[in-house]
């Protein structure tokens, strides 16, 4: 009988320690325990605009993708010359960059929108977050429209990783679209007049304007242009360039900087050595047809040419 009960106040003894040993991940933290405080939306919101300088955003690869099936470009990288001739698949890397980054953007910014709205903290302020979020997924939402089509329309966030919580049926184009403007139009109402390095009002108008022009609903892009055309230009052209003027003029602006070059990729992808630090061979290079044009203004006086090119030969 003995031999018999201590096996099993042994089992017990195991049993009664599981709660104890058990602990949540400690090297992680969930949306759901996350947002606590004003400190941790102003954070979540910040994750939203990180995305914008990821590879596959304005980091390097929505340029190159867009630039590359243009008359203005050439390219001496095998990497790319899919994009030249019109021929990329899936497994083109700028392909699936700028749709893994973009999707980022919109989950990140569909957790803001799902978890922010209960934050206590000040209101004003809070729904200006929420207003910066749908600013922000519109932006990706748009990029991912003009550059696949109809994709799948996400609105609430991916937290899982099980298949049924991502795997998401492929919406129309205009559904796509028709989202965007829904997003943009909220976003107007919530955020700020006025806000430096960060969206506005206006920011949101500019991009309807936009979206709207590229479904040609010209008489809702010219309203929406008309709401943003009284503000103030900058005095000259070359004020336009220097990273310490935030003029009116621009109505939004990615603004970080990389540790490369002047502080992202571009350089390396279009200049040669020394100018470039690395080597590899060059895309996005200009075409001679317009270096030529490039020539031709420059012959003719254009102010532009000696405000910018002069302007990056200093800096260089």
């Amino acid at each position: 009988m003995k031999k018999s009960i201590l096996p099993a106040l042994g089992a017990l003894s195991l049993l009664a320690g599981c709660n104890f040993l058990d602990k949540q991940p400690l090297d992680t933290i969930s949306p759901s325990s996350f947002y606590q405080s004003a400190t941790d939306a102003e954070a979540g919101l910040t994750s939203v605009y990180d995305a914008l300088q990821l590879n596959g955003t304005y980091g390097q690869d929505l340029l190159v993708m867009g630039n590359m099936p243009s008359d203005d470009c050439t390219s001496t990288n095998g990497d790319v010359n899919a994009l030249e001739k019109i021929i990329w698949n899936a497994t083109t890397n700028q392909v699936g960059n700028v749709y893994r980054s973009n999707y980022q953007g919109v989950n990140r910014a569909n957790v803001v929108l799902k978890y922010v709205p209960t934050v206590a903290m000040d209101t004003a302020r809070r729904s200006q977050i929420v207003g910066e979020a749908k600013f922000l997924r519109a932006l990706y939402y748009f990029n991912l429209a003009r550059a696949y089509g109809g994709v799948p329309l996400r609105l609430a966030p991916s937290e899982s990783g099980a298949a049924s919580d991502v795997n998401t049926a492929r919406s129309t184009q205009d559904q796509v679209y028709d989202q965007v403007v829904i997003d943009l139009q909220q976003a107007i109402q919530a955020m700020a007049n006025t806000q430096a390095n960060r969206a506005s009002k206006n920011s949101a108008r500019a991009l309807l304007a936009r979206v709207q022009l590229t479904r040609r609903n010209w008489a809702a892009a010219l309203a929406a242009a008309n709401s943003v055309t009284g503000v103030t230009l900058n005095a000259t052209f070359n004020s336009l360039y220097p990273a310490e003027n935030k003029g009116s003029e621009s109505l939004f602006e990615v603004q970080f900087a990389g540790n490369l070059d002047s502080g992202n990729l571009f350089a390396d992808e279009i200049l040669p050595s020394p100018l470039a630090t690395y080597s590899y061979p060059k895309f996005c290079i200009p075409t001679a047809e317009l270096l030529a044009y490039a020539d031709t203004t420059r012959a003719n006086g254009d102010r532009r040419w000696r405000g910018w090119y002069r302007r990056r030969q200093a800096a260089q």
